[in-house]
C-alpha cells in the first residue's frame, strides 16, 4: 500500500474544464493497494458529509468486482468535511482530493483530470453495486470498439434505459470531448448532458449507447427527489450548453470517421429565466423544438419536462404545491 502526504494537484492526465486557479486550490492524496497494477476503471465519485453511505458502497464495489486492485475510486471531498477524510478500502485503490466546494460538473472534472484508468465512471456514495463481476462487463464492452467512441450506463433501478445516470466513457471519448461533463451544473443534468452528446452522435448515424442492463448499481437516493426540487439554475444551464453538446457530437463523429476535430467549438448561450409562462414556451420551443441536432422524439420529450417543471415551480401552481407540500418541496 501507497499512501503518500497530500500535495498540491499538479501534473493532471488530461485537461477536462478545471480553471489553472481552480486546480492550485486542490490537493491530492493517492492511497494505492497494488501501485504496480494498471488501473483499468477510474470511478469519479465527489461525495460530501455521507460517510457511513461511502463505505457501503465501496464495500459493495469491491465485494462484487472481480479485479478490484485494477479499480481506483477518486474521492473529491470538501474541506469543511474532515469526517469523511478517513474512509479507506482494503482491496480498492483509493485517490482523495480535498478542496473547496464548486459546482458538481466542476467536481467531476477535477476527478477525471487525476484519475488513471483507462475507462472513467461517474457515481454517487448513495450506490449499492449488486452485479458479481460487474467490473469485467465494463472492460469486456471496451473491447468492442476500437476507437474507444461509446457512451455505456448501467441499471440504477429508477431512470433504467431512458437515463444513462451513471454514464461510462473511455479518456479518449472524454479528451475528444474537453468538457464531457460540461460546466457549471450545480447539481443535476450532467447525465442528461453526456446522453444528449451520444444521442445527437446517433442521429449523424453512428450509435455508441450501450446500456448495461445485467449491471445493477442500485441508486437509493439519499437526497430528495429532483422532481421535487423549484430551482431552475442547472435547466437554463442545460439549455445555454446545447451548442456544445451539437459541437461534441460532431467532435466524435469526425474521429469515429478519421476526419479533422470541427472547428470553433461554441460559447454557452445567453439565456436568462423567463418571467412568464409565455416566455418560458417561446425559449422552450425556440431551443428544444426546433433543435435540428436531436430526432423528434427526443425534442419533446425535453419539451414536455422543461415545460411541466416551468408550469408547477412558478406562478399559481407553484404556490398550492408549496402550501400543500410545505418545506419538503424545497431542494435539498
Amino acid at each position: 500500500m501507497t499512501a503518500p502526504a497530500a500535495a498540491a494537484l499538479t501534473g493532471f492526465m488530461d485537461a477536462f474544464g478545471l480553471t489553472a486557479e481552480q486546480r492550485s486550490r486542490i490537493t491530492v492524496q493517492r492511497e494505492w493497494q497494488s501501485p504496480a497494477l494498471p488501473i483499468s476503471l477510474s470511478l469519479l465519485l465527489p461525495t460530501r458529509l455521507r460517510p457511513d453511505l461511502l463505505r457501503r458502497f465501496l464495500d459493495s464495489a469491491a465485494e462484487m468486482a472481480r479485479n478490484p486492485e485494477q479499480i481506483e475510486v477518486v474521492l473529491y471531498i470538501d474541506d469543511d468535511d474532515p469526517g469523511t477524510t478517513g474512509i479507506g478500502s482494503p482491496r480498492l485503490n483509493l485517490t482523495r482530493l480535498r478542496g473547496p466546494r464548486m459546482p458538481m460538473s466542476q467536481l467531476n472534472s477535477a476527478c477525471a483530470e487525476c484519475s488513471s484508468g483507462q475507462l472513467l465512471m461517474l457515481t454517487n456514495d448513495d450506490v449499492i453495486v449488486e452485479t458479481r463481476d460487474w467490473d469485467q462487463a465494463i472492460k469486456d464492452l471496451r473491447a468492442q470498439h476500437a476507437d474507444e467512441i461509446f457512451l455505456a450506463w448501467p441499471r440504477d433501478g429508477v431512470m433504467d434505459a431512458r437515463l444513462a445516470t451513471f454514464p461510462i466513457l473511455s479518456r479518449r471519448a472524454c479528451s475528444l470531448l474537453c468538457e464531457p461533463f460540461g460546466s457549471g451544473y450545480r447539481r443535476l443534468f450532467i447525465d442528461a448532458h453526456v446522453m444528449d452528446i451520444f444521442i445527437r452522435l446517433r442521429a449523424m448515424g453512428q450509435n455508441r449507447m450501450h446500456f448495461l442492463g445485467d449491471v445493477v448499481f442500485r441508486h437509493c437516493h439519499a437526497s430528495p427527489p429532483a422532481g421535487r426540487r423549484t430551482d431552475l439554475t442547472d435547466d437554463l444551464e442545460f439549455l445555454r450548453q446545447r451548442g456544445l453538446r451539437q459541437w461534441q457530437a460532431a467532435t466524435l463523429n469526425a474521429a469515429v470517421r478519421g476526419q479533422d476535430r470541427p472547428a470553433n467549438c461554441p460559447l454557452p448561450q445567453e439565456i436568462q429565466e423567463p418571467e412568464s409562462l409565455w416566455l418560458a414556451l417561446r425559449l422552450f420551443s425556440s431551443t428544444l423544438l426546433l433543435d435540428r441536432g436531436l430526432p423528434w422524439w427526443s425534442r419533446l420529450n425535453w419539451w414536455l419536462r422543461f415545460c411541466g417543471h416551468y408550469f408547477v415551480t412558478r406562478g399559481a401552481v407553484a404556490a398550492w404545491l408549496a402550501r400543500c407540500t410545505g418545506p419538503a418541496g424545497a431542494e435539498g
